[in-house]
């Protein structure tokens, strides 16, 4: 999330495209229907709304434009084969290449669109949830330490040293999320910043 909207940064696309034009791209064209999936909580549609005004001001109403957007901001050769001429590279980058681990059949998204959107909701969760945990942070690298009883401090398992381990703390929501997408091997780097307090 930026500016209380939320993105997807994705390597196929160098800058980063709206969350809700995704899910157009991907057959959600009715807003009720994200909404459904991701949840009823009105706290959820709130958290929604900057997204969907986003975009409304990329002028993105249907499946088509969404997909005619994101084929002109993605990356590579204009045109690989002929079903990336048929299709489009937006439709073959998510069919194929965004969120790979999720079987498909045939062009149906849903089970993507349901994927996302429970990974949506995990965000806003982490976002709504105010149960912190207490946790250690790299600052080097921005992945979570743990406590070394040995040494008696925090460490690093990336950079092998506790010389810029911060305690933070860490919706458990939060924590939760980060760890899932661990297990699928993406690594969520958190981005640590002084606050004044």
């Amino acid at each position: 999330m930026e500016k209380e909207k939320m993105w997807l940064e994705f390597n196929q696309f160098p800058k980063k495209v709206p969350l809700m034009v995704v899910m157009k791209a991907m057959g959600m064209e009715i807003d009720q229907e994200v909404v459904q999936l991701i949840g009823r909580d009105p706290r959820y549609s709130f958290l929604l709304m900057p997204s969907i005004e986003e975009y409304i001001n990329c002028r993105v109403f249907t499946q088509a434009q969404a997909l005619e957007y994101l084929d002109s901001k993605a990356k590579g050769p204009r045109f690989s084969n002929m079903a990336a001429e048929k299709d489009g590279r937006a439709f073959n980058i998510l069919k194929n290449e965004f969120l790979a681990n999720v079987p498909m059949h045939g062009d149906n998204f849903r089970p993507k669109c349901i994927y996302l959107a429970v990974m949506m909701r995990r965000i806003m969760d982490a976002i709504l949830n105010k149960d912190a945990m207490d946790d250690k942070v790299c600052g080097a690298c921005g992945l979570l330490g743990y406590y070394n009883h040995k040494l008696k401090a925090g460490t690093c398992s990336s950079c092998k040293n506790g010389k810029q381990i911060s305690n933070v703390k860490v919706p458990y929501a939060c924590k939760l999320l980060i760890q899932e997408l661990q297990s699928m091997n993406i690594v969520p780097r958190l981005k640590l910043e002084d606050t004044k307090v």
